[in-house]
């Protein structure tokens, strides 16, 4: 009888020691349901500025301009509730002011232009530095829910100007609270 309870209990401790116990795991999941922001326009969503050629002899010093060239892009089905607003331009900055868009040259092979930059200013022309955010308080969209962003870009000389392709790669990017 002595030997069947034994066998017995080395059975049982035998089951014991295999059982595995699980271990709840507790996941928290968290997000955010928000109202419709704006949108750009399909037509914006990719722009094209074209500069006429310039004469390098028109930047005769460092800080010389190029007339200015207007970009507009169109937000629409803009959200009336939306009440915090705020752009970056964003680009490879230039080393030598990192407040301009630096000139990279569009094309492999071609000669880039050197001694400009690319200077971006805001609807009222004053210039905004590139990789900066900046808010928007004039955004009305309470009757018509559409909004025309306004800025200029110029070439400004930063050293001495050698002829080439003088284009670049500049982000716009909207953020809303």
């Amino acid at each position: 009888m002595i030997k069947k309870y034994q066998l017995s209990f080395i059975a049982f401790l035998a089951l014991v020691s295999f059982t595995s116990y699980a271990t709840d795991v507790e996941i928290q999941i968290t997000g955010k349901v928000v109202t419709q922001t704006c949108n750009v326009i399909n037509d914006d969503k990719e722009k094209h500025v074209a500069f006429a050629d310039f004469n390098q002899t028109m930047f005769k010093t460092i800080g010389d301009v190029s007339e200015s060239k207007p970009v507009k892009i169109k937000l629409e089905n803009c959200n009336p509730s939306i009440d915090k607003i705020s752009y970056q331009f964003s680009g490879e900055p230039e080393p030598s002011d990192t407040s301009l868009l630096k000139v990279l040259g569009n094309s492999q092979g071609a000669i880039v232009s050197s001694g400009l930059a690319i200077q971006i200013l805001d609807s009222s022309q004053s210039p905004i530095k590139l990789n900066q955010s900046y808010t928007l308080n004039n955004i009305i969209f309470k009757d018509v829910g559409k909004y025309d962003f306004d800025f200029f870009l110029r070439y400004k000389s930063i050293g001495v100007v050698t002829i080439g392709d003088a284009s670049s790669v500049l982000y716009l990017d909207f953020n809303y609270e």
